[in-house]
């Protein structure tokens, strides 16, 4: 196994083990201004180093945009 590859694994296990500092969402807008649909698609877990983030993103938007905000009390942490 390669060093990148050892990296990753273990920046993987260690991300997989604490609640995540960011949760990724996608935001849908309701019709003709109604309510916003906000659905979890993710969440990033920094690198132990602090330069960046592991980023596990379940589902993919059309649009492309993904918000990424602190998780709140109320959210399911359990992953993304």
């Amino acid at each position: 196994m390669g060093a990148m590859q050892t990296k990753e694994k273990n920046m993987t296990k260690k991300s997989e083990t604490k609640a995540p500092a960011l949760v990724a969402w996608h935001v849908r807008e309701g019709k003709a201004g109604g309510k916003a649909y906000w659905t979890r698609i993710g969440a990033a877990w920094p690198h132990q180093n602090g330069d960046g983030f592991t980023v596990q993103i379940d589902l993919t938007p059309l649009d492309g945009k993904i918000i990424l905000l602190p998780p709140k009390a109320g959210d399911d942490e359990a992953g993304a």
